[in-house]
C-alpha cells in the first residue's frame, strides 16, 4: 500500500468514528434518538446545537459550526485537520519522506441543497464542493474555502438515479425554474412575512435558522430570472447584497425583476463587511437576528438602480473638443423612487433655465412686444410680469439690438442663453 493510500485510509478511519461516540467521550449529552439536540458545547444555549446520527453531521444555529465528525473536532478544539484526525484515529501513518503536498487537491462534497416545487417534490439539487489538499487542509480563495457548485436532476426513467446538469448546451433550463425553499416561501408570504433575498443557499439556510424567511436562485449571482420573481408576487422583499460588484449588480437584477410584482423591494447594506463579505461573515463578526431586524427597520432603503458615473467618449484624433457625457438613464420602472430635480429658472416662474420654452399665440396678439419687454427687462435688470430676470446686456448693446429686425435676435440670444 502506498503512502498516499495509507493516509487516505487513516483519514477515512477518523471520519468513520460515530459522531455520537465522540460526543459521549467528551461527556456531551443530548436529547433524542436520530436527531439529538441540546446546549452547544461551545456557545451554550438550550437547544441550538444538534447532531443527526443517520447523516453523521452536527450543526449549531448560534455559532454556525457544521459538518462531519472531523469538522466537529476542528470546530470545538480549534485545531487543524490533521490534528483533528489524530484525535479521532491516532497518529498518522509514516510517509517515508514522501512529499504528499504535490498531489492535486480533491473536490469534497460538503453540502447539498434541494430545490422543490409547491408540493415538495424534488426538481433538482445543488452540490457544494470544496477543495481539500492531500494534507487535509482546504484550499482558500479570498480568505474562504475555495468552492464550486454542481447541479443534478432526478432521472424520470430510473427512480432514485440522477442526471448531471439542469440546462442544455444553449443554457435553456431542463427543469422548472423555482427559488430556493419554495414551499416554505409560499407559506411565509401567505402569512405576510417579509422575505430576504441573498446570494447563495448557505446564506438562506442561515437566515431560516434565525426564523427569517429567505430565498435565492441557483447558480449564483446574475442568474435571477423572471420566473423566480413570480413566486414573490405581493411580498415585502429585502435584498441583502454581498459586498462586491457582483453582489451589487445581482441586487440590481433582482430589484429590477421584482418591480410591479413584489409589494415592496428594499435593499439592506450590512455595515462593517470586508470586501466580498456577506451575511454569514456578518454573523461570524457577532451580528445577531435582533440586530438584523433593527437594521432592516432603520437602514433598508427602497430599491432604485444604482447611478453609475458616465464615461466620456474618446476624443477623435486631432480634436481638442471634449465630448459631452451621455444623457443620464432614468429607469421608468422605479419612477416612484426617482428624486424630482429642483427646477432652475432663467426668469423665475416664467422661463426655465437650460430647457426649451415655447411661447406661442395667434398673429397680432403681441408676442413680439412681450419679448421686447422681456429683453429690455433682462438687460436692465427690471421687473418683467412680476419676475426679475438676471441682468444681461448693457444699455448700449440693448439700444443697438432693440431696433428693427434685431429684436428677434435679441430674444433668441436670451432664450438660447
Amino acid at each position: 500500500m502506498t503512502a498516499d493510500a495509507d493516509r487516505e485510509t487513516w483519514i477515512e478511519r477518523a471520519r468513520a468514528v460515530p459522531i455520537e461516540d465522540e460526543l459521549a467521550r467528551r461527556g456531551i449529552k443530548l436529547d433524542g434518538k436520530v436527531e439529538r439536540a441540546g446546549p452547544c458545547p461551545k456557545c451554550g444555549g438550550d437547544d441550538r446545537f444538534s447532531i443527526n446520527t443517520a447523516k453523521q453531521v452536527f450543526n449549531c444555529r448560534q455559532c454556525h459550526g457544521r459538518g462531519d465528525v472531523i469538522d466537529f473536532v476542528q470546530w470545538l478544539d480549534g485545531v487543524e485537520f490533521l490534528e483533528a484526525c489524530t484525535t479521532l484515529a491516532g497518529p498518522p501513518p509514516a510517509t517515508n519522506g514522501k512529499d504528499t503536498t504535490a498531489a492535486a487537491p480533491r473536490e469534497i462534497l460538503v453540502d447539498k441543497y434541494t430545490y422543490r416545487d409547491e408540493s415538495g417534490a424534488v426538481l433538482f439539487a445543488v452540490g457544494r464542493y470544496e477543495y481539500r489538499a492531500p494534507d487535509g487542509t482546504f484550499i482558500l480563495k479570498d480568505g474562504k474555502h475555495k468552492k464550486t457548485f454542481r447541479q443534478k436532476r432526478p432521472d424520470p426513467d430510473r427512480p432514485g438515479k440522477w442526471i448531471n446538469g439542469v440546462t442544455d448546451k444553449e443554457g435553456n433550463w431542463l427543469v422548472r425554474v423555482v427559488p430556493y425553499k419554495l414551499p416554505e416561501l409560499i407559506e411565509a408570504i401567505a402569512t405576510d412575512y417579509s422575505v430576504a433575498i441573498v446570494e447563495g443557499e448557505a446564506k438562506a439556510d442561515l437566515l431560516w435558522s434565525w426564523n427569517i424567511p429567505a430565498t435565492c436562485n441557483a447558480m449564483g449571482a446574475g442568474k435571477w430570472k423572471s420566473e423566480h420573481s413570480e413566486f414573490l408576487r405581493g411580498a415585502d422583499v429585502v435584498i441583502l447584497p454581498d459586498n462586491d460588484e457582483l453582489g451589487r449588480d445581482h441586487a440590481d437584477i433582482v430589484g429590477q425583476s421584482l418591480q410591479g410584482i413584489a409589494k415592496s423591494v428594499r435593499v439592506l447594506v450590512l455595515p462593517g463587511l470586508a470586501p466580498k463579505g456577506d451575511i454569514i461573515d456578518w454573523a461570524k463578526q457577532g451580528g445577531t437576528v435582533e440586530q438584523l431586524f433593527d437594521l432592516s427597520e432603520r437602514e433598508a432603503k427602497p430599491w432604485a438602480p444604482r447611478a453609475k458615473a458616465p464615461e466620456l467618449e474618446t476624443k477623435d484624433a486631432g480634436d481638442d473638443t471634449e465630448k459631452p457625457p451621455p444623457l443620464p438613464f432614468i429607469n421608468m420602472s422605479s419612477w416612484d423612487y426617482e428624486p424630482v430635480p429642483e427646477q432652475q429658472w432663467a426668469v423665475p416662474d416664467r422661463i426655465p433655465l437650460e430647457q426649451t420654452a415655447l411661447f406661442s399665440g395667434e398673429g397680432g396678439y403681441g408676442k413680439s412686444t412681450i419679448l421686447e419687454h422681456l429683453c429690455a427687462a433682462h438687460a436692465l435688470g427690471r421687473d418683467w410680469l412680476g419676475s426679475l430676470p438676471e441682468p444681461g446686456l448693457d444699455r448700449e448693446t440693448l439700444r443697438r439690438h432693440i431696433s428693427g429686425n434685431d429684436r428677434g435676435r435679441l430674444a433668441s440670444r436670451f432664450i438660447v442663453r
